[in-house]
């Protein structure tokens, strides 16, 4: 699937995402509750880039608990980042939000934030060298020693696992077990449309993109997530 392809995906599923994804409001919840406590060293008037921020989901749990943070989040998708600026508004935090309709390389590159959030983005870029420049250029604007909280699909040994991984992540999202056909379709999907990497791959990417320190933080089925701080060189 090209990014025209994903695009346009998420663009059709913009009115239901938040319900399709209601399931994994515990997982959810757990997450940013992760995260918030890494993010709590902070600056009190902070500055947050949210990558393919969807419906705002991090933004709106983050700006409701640091109340002098500006946000900047980046989405291709216009329904999806059309819903973003409803909640946003509705949650009365929109006036500290910059909504981007794009890609990271449309924004400047100058390292202006001190944290960036990347939730369930990088696995739709199925080549390493794609997924690594993606990594860098979220490095490339964050401040010296400033952290990345991401998340992606992964799974230990994922050619032994991944089909038992699947069902599994499947009955999270929907309360039951997928049939074999459904699994067979699924696994095809999975295999052609995302990049379901071993955890130490993920973590080694993020190192070659610049981040020193990446610090597993959560795990819950197919869903992992790191803190990675931004390396820092001689020059800074």
């Amino acid at each position: 699937m090209d990014a025209g392809q994903l695009k346009q995906l998420f663009e059709q599923q913009a009115g239901q995402y938040d319900q399709q994804w209601q399931r994994l409001r515990p997982l959810q919840s757990a997450l940013f509750f992760l995260v918030e406590q890494c993010l709590q060293q902070l600056p009190k008037q902070a500055r947050l880039l949210c990558v393919g921020v969807g419906t705002g989901e991090e933004l709106l749990y983050l700006a409701e608990r640091f109340p002098h943070w500006q946000f900047t989040a980046v989405e291709p998708a216009a329904a999806m980042l059309e819903r973003c600026r409803q909640k946003a508004q509705a949650a009365g935090v929109l006036q500290r939000c910059d909504l981007v309709q794009g890609y990271l390389h449309d924004l400047p590159v100058t390292a202006s934030f001190d944290a960036a959030t990347a939730f369930l983005v990088s696995h739709f870029l199925t080549e390493p060298q794609q997924r690594l420049a993606f990594f860098q250029q979220i490095a490339r604007r964050l401040k010296p020693a400033a952290l990345l909280l991401n998340a992606d699909l992964a799974c230990v040994e994922p050619a032994l696992t991944l089909q038992a991984q699947i069902s599994f992540w499947q009955q999270l999202m929907t309360g039951q077990r997928p049939d074999a056909a459904k699994l067979a379709q699924l696994m095809q999907s999975y295999r052609q449309d995302v990049a379901v990497s071993e955890p130490s791959e993920l973590q080694w990417l993020l190192r070659q993109a610049g981040f020193a320190q990446v610090l597993p933080l959560f795990q819950a089925g197919l869903m992992q997530a790191w803190c990675a701080q931004r390396a820092v060189t001689e020059c800074e």
